[in-house]
Order: structure tokens, then sequence, then C-alpha cells
């Protein structure tokens, strides 16, 4: 009896330090988007994260300075317009009272008011950022319901359009470093509409006004041929 509590108490000693090891090491979830379970709860989380990237890359087209930043803000808006048809048909086949928010909540809301106040020499590099988080946030979303989602048109929409938002995110995630470049660029330099000539936005060190390059490209006042 004494020899069978000992080896108890060796196995339980042996036992508690592994689960404490696996409860640390497993991930906590503790965003909505990890617990997305039922049609109800995924459908308005889908709905707000595509109808942000449709807003926000609206606003891209408009305003930002790289043409790759342009290109990709397109594909955005062409993507998300289609997912968010395509979600639409979804709940309608699978019935019921649920409905589909064509509004922004709060937080998306707050965040594409952000960008539109985001300073030019700063706006494709926050763009970026923005739409790195956003399609992370979507990626574990839509795998999340995927996976374990209640069966029906909306889980396999889904797991259709999971793809296309995992392609979103391979292509944001190597944006950044050109999208710092190109706003590092645009505040730093303006261009003459005339000469095409790129200028310091702070001036030249220790030129005046008047040494500026002339519309035909010829050397002005003041300066020494190249």
């Amino acid at each position: 009896m004494k020899r069978y509590l000992i080896n108890t108490a060796l196995a339980a000693a042996l036992t508690v330090p592994s689960v404490a090891f696996a409860q640390t090491a497993a991930p906590a979830q503790t965003t909505q988007e990890a617990v997305a379970r039922t049609a109800a709860e995924f459908v308005p989380m889908a709905a707000y994260s595509n109808r942000f990237e449709i807003a926000s890359s609206e606003l891209a087209l408009e305003q930002a300075q790289s043409a790759n930043v342009r290109s990709f803000a397109q594909r955005m808006v062409q993507d998300h317009t289609a997912a968010g048809q395509e979600l639409q048909q979804a709940v309608e086949a699978a019935g019921g009272s649920l409905t589909v928010p064509t509004d922004l909540d709060a937080r998306h809301a707050d965040m594409v008011e952000e960008l539109r106040n985001t300073p030019a020499d700063q706006f494709d590099t926050t763009y970026v950022q923005m739409q790195n988080q956003a399609h992370e946030e979507a990626v574990a979303l839509f795998q999340g319901f995927a996976q374990n989602g209640e069966s029906g048109p909306v889980r396999d929409f889904a797991e259709t359009t999971l793809p296309v938002l995992q392609e979103h995110y391979q292509m944001v995630s190597g944006m950044e470093p050109e999208a710092r470049a190109t706003d590092a660029t645009d505040g730093g330099a303006m261009s003459s509409p005339e000469s095409g000539a790129t200028t310091a936005a702070s001036g030249d060190q220790g030129s005046s006004p008047e040494e500026n390059t002339t519309p035909s490209g010829g050397v002005v006042p003041g300066q020494d041929p190249q």
C-alpha cells in the first residue's frame, strides 16, 4: 500500500508540470475572431471587416502616392465587393432572420476616419499597416469559422473566401517598406509641375528662390553649368 502511494505521488508530480506547460504554451483565444462559432456571430464581423476593406481602399485610390499601393487598393475594392455580394447570397441561402450589416461598426468607422485625416506623407504607410492588421484579423476569423463554425451556406462562404484573404495578407505583408519609402520621398521633396524637377521641401541649402531650374530645363542665373 505504501509503495502504491509513492508511485501515485510520483506520477502526479511528473504530470503536473506537463499540464502547466501545455496551458502556458497554448495561445489564448482573446479576440472575437477566435470565438465565432455560429452564423449569427460570424456574419456581422465578416461584414464589418469586408466593408472596412472597401471604404479604406476607396480612400487609398484617391490619396495614395505609390502606384503599387493604388493597384493593391483597386484589387481590394474589386475582391471585397465580390465577397460582400457572396456573403449576402450565403445568408439568403441559409434562411432565417439573419441580415448582413451594410454600415461600419464604431471601431472600423474610427479607423477609416483616422486614415482620412492622415497627412499625405504618412498615408501610404498608415493604409498598408491598417490593411496588414485587418487581413490578419480577417484570416483568423474566416479560418476559425471554416474549421469550427456551424455547417451551412455561411460556413461554405468562409471556406471559399479564406484563400483569397490569405493571398491578400501575403500581398500586403511585403508592401510596408515600399510605402514607407514613398511617404519619405513625398514628405521630403516636391515636384515642379512645369519641369518635373524635384526640389527639397525645406529648400536647397544655401540657394535662393531664384536659383531654380527654368521650365525649359536651362541653367538659371546663379547656377554653374555642370
